[in-house]
């Protein structure tokens, strides 16, 4: 009986000991969020504007690439406006362009 006892105890606080965890990694996933939200689309023909807010120190080329890699087959140019925090209150704006016959490029804006 005091076998039973203890090996319950420990499973219950293993489980609780995976509670936590999982809880602390689910704060942490939620605080990162996601490198990238899109705030504004607009397509004409075979091109689209997008407009992103990047996480500060994202992969800007990785997120182009995500937003580019579903309109590839059916667009010849997409522009991507990407605002990324640079310091309290201050942000940089970039533009990425991906065309078919270019490829990506970048110019920094402010």
């Amino acid at each position: 009986m005091l076998g039973r006892l203890f090996v319950g105890a420990l499973v219950w606080l293993a489980a609780v000991a995976l509670v936590i965890v999982g809880l602390q990694d689910s704060a942490r996933a939620r605080r990162l969020g996601p490198a990238y939200v899109i705030t504004r689309t607009a397509s004409y023909q075979r091109v689209t504007v997008v407009n992103a807010k990047i996480r500060r120190g994202a992969n800007r080329q990785a997120v182009a690439a995500a937003i580019v890699t579903p309109l590839r087959d059916t667009h010849d140019e997409v522009l991507i406006y990407l605002q990324e925090p640079a310091q309290p209150g201050k942000t940089t704006l970039r533009r990425v362009q991906w065309s078919r016959d270019g490829g990506y490029s970048e110019l920094l804006i402010h």
